[in-house]
């Protein structure tokens, strides 16, 4: 029998385990729905914190005694073996990888029987996500609290090895782009770690500075997308999401103005060679105004 057909079997014996039993008798009450979601979050949450501390009493205490977990290969254990295989160890690693469980839906089945799903993280050293997967999971409601009675690993979501942002090491430097009497200086670092980039910009009409600005650019784990967020002089902030296609990189920017104006742009970052760039503003709008499209050569230099 496959896992999926052994996930479905498993949901119909508790579905007809519930269906039978007298206390179901009578059926809830939409009010007591929001309350039993709740009480089913809180030993998911509950599990993610037992298993983060490594207190493998409180795991087991969140199963009933029967309980089986399967993994993405189609393994099971028993709650015995996965807290002797999967939990305890990690737990003598000085850094031992964190839990990240997150719930996507909450489905009560039935006043006993429920199905919980979303995706875990497995989070390594600088909170680097180092494997998620998809999980369903059945909760069965006994002695008035609520227990895990199955969890499977539905499947694993691939996650980069390697540091996401190495992708973006032609912008390490400094740099300078001229438009009619208006340059923008950049200086593009590595942050300690080098977990992230940092851009600082000034921006100057005629030799005298108008504007400056930081933009911190990082790997976003739950999103797999490279994220820049960006904090100008003037009170302006913003986010932008980085997307390869070819030689382009494309950003999606959105923001506000310190007047609370809202900014929206397309900027194309196209790399030239080691020391040339070419940036295009497209489809600019500032509150309800569109602005023309721009673009600007970036050169790199030695120092400002």
């Amino acid at each position: 029998m496959n896992p999926l057909s052994r996930l479905l079997k498993r949901i119909t014996v508790y579905f007809l385990f519930a269906l039978f039993s007298e206390v179901l008798v009578a059926q809830p009450t939409s009010s007591s729905v929001p309350d039993e979601e709740q009480g089913i979050r809180d030993v998911v949450v509950a599990y993610e914190e037992a298993w983060n501390k490594g207190d493998t009493a409180a795991v087991i205490a969140l199963w009933v005694p029967d309980g089986q977990f399967i993994d993405d290969a189609g393994n099971e254990y028993s709650i015995k073996d996965l807290v002797e295989r999967k939990i305890s160890p990690a737990i003598p690693a000085t850094e031992p990888p964190e839990l990240d469980v997150n719930i996507k839906e909450v489905q009560l089945v039935t006043p006993r029987v429920a199905v919980v799903e979303g995706t875990t993280e497995l989070m390594g050293d600088t909170n680097r996500t180092i494997r998620r997967t998809r999980y369903s999971a059945i909760l069965v409601r006994q002695d008035n609290k609520w227990l895990l009675a199955n969890v499977h690993q539905l499947e694993a979501i691939s996650i980069p090895t390697s540091n996401p942002l190495q992708e973006l090491q032609w912008m390490i430097g400094q740099w300078m782009g001229t438009k009619g009497d208006t340059d923008i200086y950049s200086r593009v670092e590595r942050s300690e770690g080098g977990q992230f980039i940092t851009r600082v910009f000034e921006v100057s009409e005629a030799g005298d500075r108008k504007l400056s600005g930081t933009q911190i650019i990082g790997w976003d784990p739950r999103t797999r997308q490279i994220k820049s967020w960006f904090f100008d002089s003037d009170g302006s902030l913003g986010e932008g999401r980085w997307e390869k296609y070819d030689k382009d990189w494309i950003v999606s920017v959105t923001g506000v103005l310190r007047d609370g104006r809202s900014v929206a742009a397309t900027n194309v970052y196209t790399p030239i060679d080691q020391n040339n760039i070419l940036m295009q503003s497209l489809r600019v709008r500032i509150g309800d105004e569109t602005k023309p499209n721009t673009e600007t050569y970036i050169v790199r230099i030695e120092s400002k």
